[in-house]
C-alpha cells in the first residue's frame, strides 16, 4: 500500500481588532503523520504570530551570558581534570575517553543506568557557524565507542544520542556537548517509531523508510538530497519548526561506520549554518536508533532536528500545553516552503 500524506485544509472565522474587526478567515492545515498517525497543525496566522511576539536573537545578552558563566564551567579545559566525574575503570581505564577537542566523560546527574557526556570543543561557546564537521565527527565517533563498550559489558538495548543548544532549548550549559544515554527500555517517541514500523512491514511487505524515501523523492516538493547514502527531508507532519530529518539503511547505531558518522557531521554542520542564516539561535537534535546488536528488516536510523526559540530576555517558550501534553505540533511555516528555502541556500553555498 503506498504511503498517504493526509491532509486538510478547515478555516478559522473571526473579527479581528487588526483588520478594523472586519471578517477575517485563517486557513488552518491538518497534516498527519504516515507513519505514527500524530497531528502536526500549520496554521496561516503563525507567521503573523511569531512576528508580533517572537523575539529576535539578542546577540549581546548572549555575550553577557557567556562571559559570566565561563568562569564556573567544568566544561572548560582548565576544569575538566578536576570538576567532571570518571567511569569506572572498566568501561574506560583512565576514567574519560577523548579524541582531539572531544571528551567523554559521565553525566553527573545520570538519567539512565548509562548516562554520558561529549564535551565537543575547547570553547566555552560556540556559534552556530563553527559547529564543524570534524568537531561533531569526533563527538559522534566517542558517543559510538561508548556505545559499543556498554554493549559489550552490559548488552544495553536502547541508546539515544542528542543535543540541546542554549538555555531555550532546555540546555543548562553553554558550553557546547552532546548526551549520550542507554538503558533496558526505550522512550516512548523511539518505541513508537520501532512499533509502527514493525507493523507497518508485517502489513505491507516492505520497510516504511524505504517506502518513504522513495515517495519524497517522487513527490520531490519536500526531498533534499542523499549524501553517501543518508536521505535528507523536511517531514510531512513536523515535530517542530525548521524540522529536517536525515535517514539511512542502517537499524542501529553499532551499524554505523566512520564514514556514516562523517556523513551525518558534514550535513548537520551545513544545517547549523543554514539556521544562522534564517536567523535562528539555539536547536535541539536527536538520532533514533533501533535496539543496539539486532539487525532489523522494518526499521532504519534516523535523525531530527528542529530550532528552538531565540535567546532573549523576554524569549517566550514554545512548549505550551498542546505540543507538552497534547503531542501536538504547531508548525509556523509550511514544510514545502521550508524545503524550497533549505534548497536554494544549499544551491547558493555551493553544495555538492
Amino acid at each position: 500500500m503506498p504511503i498517504h500524506f493526509e491532509k486538510k485544509i478547515k478555516v478559522a472565522k473571526l473579527h479581528s481588532p487588526l483588520t478594523n474587526f472586519e471578517l477575517d478567515e485563517q486557513e488552518v492545515e491538518y497534516r498527519i503523520d504516515p507513519l505514527l498517525g500524530h497531528l502536526s497543525l500549520c496554521p496561516s496566522s503563525q507567521k503573523k504570530k511569531i512576528s508580533r511576539v517572537h523575539k529576535k536573537f539578542d546577540s549581546e545578552l548572549l555575550d553577557d551570558i557567556c562571559a559570566k558563566t565561563k568562569k564556573n564551567c567544568f566544561f572548560c579545559p582548565e576544569k575538566i581534570d578536576t570538576a567532571t566525574p570518571k567511569f569506572p575503570s572498566d568501561i574506560f581505564p583512565d576514567g574519560r575517553f577523548k579524541i582531539r577537542e572531544a571528551v567523554l566523560v559521565p553525566n553527573l546527574f545520570p538519567y539512565l543506568e548509562h548516562s554520558a557526556v561529549v564535551i565537543l570543543s575547547k570553547s566555552h561557546f560556540l556559534p552556530l557557524e563553527d559547529y564543524s564537521a570534524e568537531l561533531l565527527f569526533d563527538a559522534f565517533k566517542a558517543s559510538i565507542i561508548y556505545l559499543k563498550r556498554i554493549y559489550e559489558l552490559d548488552e544495553v538495548k536502547y541508546a539515544v544520542l542528542g543535543a540541546n543548544y542554549l538555555f531555550p532549548s532546555g540546555s543548562s550549559l553553554v558550553h557546547p556537548h552532546l548526551q549520550i544515554t542507554a538503558g533496558e527500555y526505550p522512550f516512548c517517541y523511539s518505541k513508537l517509531l520501532l512499533d509502527n514500523s514493525k507493523r507497518y512491514y508485517e502489513e505491507n511487505s516492505i520497510n516504511f523508510w524505504s517506502e518513504l524515501i522513495d515517495a519524497e523523492r517522487v513527490g520531490v516538493e519536500r526531498y533534499i538530497t542523499e549524501t553517501n547514502g543518508i536521505h535528507w527531508l523536511i517531514p510531512f507532519a513536523p515535530i517542530g519548526n525548521y524540522n529536517i530529518q536525515g535517514i539511512i539503511n542502517k537499524s542501529n547505531f553499532l551499524e554505523l561506520s566512520e564514514k556514516d558518522l562523517k556523513n551525518f557531521a558534514s550535513f548537520i554542520a551545513v544545517i547549523l549554518k543554514f539556521y544562522k542564516r534564517q536567523k535562528q539561535s539555539s536547536f535541539n537534535f536527536v538520532f533514533y536508533s533501533g535496539p543496539l546488536g539486532e539487525e532489523s528488516d522494518d526499521y532504519w536510523l534516523n535523525f531530527s532536528i528542529i530550532r528552538r526559540p531565540n535567546i532573549n530576555k523576554a524569549y517566550i517558550n514554545d512548549m505550551w500545553f498542546i505540543p507538552r501534553l497534547m503531542y501536538g505540533n504547531i508548525i509556523s511555516q509550511r514544510p514545502e516552503e521550508l524545503a524550497k528555502t533549505f534548497k536554494e541556500y544549499l544551491i547558493k553555498i555551493g553544495f555538492q
